[in-house]
């Protein structure tokens, strides 16, 4: 066997290794679907959605855009992907985003970018199953401009064709009695 070829095998088989170490499982292995994955597939759809901003000082909030949201599974079900078009204060808005669950961690993770930002927003959280809603907390831009804050979303789904989105947030390095609303999405699922 020449150098070049056992060469190569070694990175190969270096590669696998590494592939299944990064995956949590033995390499060729598939990875085992928790009960927490298989919640992501709830989300699958097409679904309206109605935008509002909360101004300080108002009771209610104000309306501010609409779009629609569709959500898929990749495959092998352990990502839910998000694609997002709409229009926010008559300006063109589109979104993109992923959710799974971390076994290592026992948090769901997640990852946003959308075209009114331009930082990266990585979240992870936890799911109570008592009020139905998943809080997700990361550091990114503060949507009220200046610099970063911390960012709370919780998403709230009473039943399989309604779902809330709030987005909260709190100066960086604030108490958690710091975060004030901001932002909420109204989903309605097609049919």
């Amino acid at each position: 066997m020449s150098i070049k070829l056992r060469g190569l095998l070694v990175v190969i088989v270096a590669a696998a290794a590494c592939f299944g170490t990064a995956r949590g499982q033995d390499a060729g292995q598939p990875v085992k679907l928790t009960p927490e994955h298989k919640a992501l597939a709830n989300d699958v759809g097409v679904w309206d959605a109605d935008m509002f901003v909360y101004v300080p000082g108002m009771k209610e909030p104000i309306a501010a855009g609409h779009g629609v949201e569709t959500k898929t599974l990749l495959s092998g079900g352990l990502w839910a992907l998000s694609e997002f078009k709409g229009d926010f204060a008559a300006v063109p808005y589109e979104g993109r985003g992923q959710i799974g669950f971390d076994p290592a961690k026992g948090k769901y993770v997640s990852s946003w970018i959308d075209s009114a930002s331009a930082k990266l927003l990585v979240q992870e959280g936890t799911y109570d199953e008592k009020t139905k809603t998943v809080t997700m907390i990361g550091e990114g831009d503060d949507p009220r401009g200046g610099s970063t804050a911390t960012l709370r979303t919780t998403v709230h789904q009473p039943d399989a064709e309604t779902r809330v989105l709030t987005l909260s947030i709190k100066p960086k390095g604030g108490k958690d009695s710091e975060y004030v609303k901001f932002f909420e999405i109204r989903y309605k699922k097609q049919k």
